[in-house]
């Protein structure tokens, strides 16, 4: 840990850099680490600085260059885990995942310790267009087995994430990251390990909008959470790197940061949607992409593409606005309706509602005036017990992190 970098809030860098900072700073420490790229060092920012490439007749290097040849990158990767004593990564662009797929599902199904690299990870890579632009990708690389992938939201996440990775002795791990750069966020906590962690609590501690996101969608959430608490509605953000590692906490941890039960849910992924309703239940939202993307500046077309403050913080005000209560329809037969009526006018004769909230007493007659007047009380009980909703959510919450299931 202590050979981690540091990154100061604020700062705006692209997880594939903060990655590369952090490669190089654990290199010094672990000797065993040895990697390369498909050709796209530079751009993956996966180059060891300062140690020899290999190459024919020299092996002593610890950079490694494939070529344009994914396949044989990622088998090569199974073949160095497999030997042992080195601790093999590799690297190239999200979108070309696919054509080492065959030789990753190997290292799931083998459990080897090979870090992937993939970075340009969503429809913000911009001008490349839809060829350059993963959608599919995460939701199908989150589905083979055994397999960790991790999708930091920033530069703190990201230097975490490489020491998840390293930990790792019982399968693959994949770093998903960004071309675009990206503030480092003021979290009090980073939970990589744990898949997922609330980044910014709600005004009063008692959400009534979860935003769960990841990778730089983090950001956008925080924007959004900004917005909807301006208007009044206490909203949280979680960051959840890690699906599949937020998959094996115990219930009890996955409970107290999705929050409470009767909270709007909201996954935000510029990706497929398919795996999130998992998390935001199926009466929450999730933001995602469904199509491919489109050749622009980045900003521009993830703007288009709904992942913007404006166009999400509409889409969960859309949401809000469906689950307001709304009175029940009734029926009266129409033998009854002078029956109805009469007794409507009556308490409007009377000004029932007026004087219940007065605390008139009167209205139940001089006889039981005194004995209903020690019985009111229950009519202030709403306000009485509004104040304490915080502090009952907080309870149960400990409550159930504590393993309690049910209360007697």
């Amino acid at each position: 840990a202590a050979a981690l970098p540091k990154f100061d809030v604020g700062v705006a860098l692209a997880t594939r850099e903060a990655s590369g900072k952090t490669l190089n700073a654990l290199a010094g420490v672990v000797p065993e680490l040895i990697g390369g790229s498909a050709d796209l060092a530079p751009s993956t920012n996966t180059l060891l600085k300062g140690e020899a490439d290999v190459a024919p007749g020299e092996f002593a290097g610890r950079n490694l260059h494939f070529g344009i040849r994914e396949l044989a990158m990622a088998a090569v990767g199974n073949g160095l885990a497999l030997h042992g004593g080195v601790r093999p990564y590799v690297a190239t662009f999200l979108v070309f995942a696919d054509y080492l797929r065959p030789a990753l599902r190997l290292s799931a199904l083998m459990r080897l310790p090979v870090v992937y690299v993939f970075t340009h990870d969503s429809v913000a890579v911009g001008e490349d267009g839809p060829t350059h632009q993963p959608i599919e990708h995460l939701a199908s690389l989150r589905a083979i087995p055994g397999l960790v992938v991790v999708r930091p939201a920033d530069a703190r996440e990201t230097a975490a994430a490489w020491r998840v990775a390293l930990e790792r002795r019982d399968g693959p791990t994949v770093l998903v990251l960004t071309r675009q750069k990206l503030p480092v966020q003021a979290a009090a906590e980073v939970e990589v390990a744990r898949g997922a962690t609330v980044a910014a609590e709600a005004s009063g501690s008692v959400p009534a909008v979860v935003l769960l996101a990841t990778g730089s969608e983090v950001a956008l959430a925080h924007a959004v959470r900004l917005e909807l608490e301006a208007t009044g509605v206490p909203t949280r953000v979680v960051s959840a790197p890690s699906l599949e590692l937020f998959a094996r906490q115990d219930r009890a941890y996955r409970d107290v940061v999705l929050g409470p039960g009767h909270a709007l849910r909201v996954a935000v992924e510029m990706a497929s949607p398919q795996g999130w309703h998992r998390w935001a239940g199926d009466d929450g939202l999730v933001i995602g992409l469904e199509r491919f993307g489109a050749s622009a500046p980045g900003e521009e077309v993830a703007r288009r593409l709904g992942f913007s403050v404006e166009s999400v913080v509409a889409t969960i005000r859309t949401e809000l606005a469906t689950r307001q209560v709304t009175p029940v329809a009734s029926w009266v037969p129409t033998s009854l309706e002078g029956v109805r009526a009469g007794r409507i006018a009556r308490v409007e004769s009377l000004h029932v509602p007026q004087r219940l909230n007065a605390r008139d007493s009167a209205l139940w007659g001089e006889r039981h005036a005194k004995d209903v007047a020690r019985r009111l009380g229950w009519l202030d009980a709403p306000a009485r017990t509004l104040p304490d909703l915080p502090a009952l959510e907080r309870l149960a919450a400990a409550l159930a992190s504590d393993g309690a299931r049910t209360l007697y």
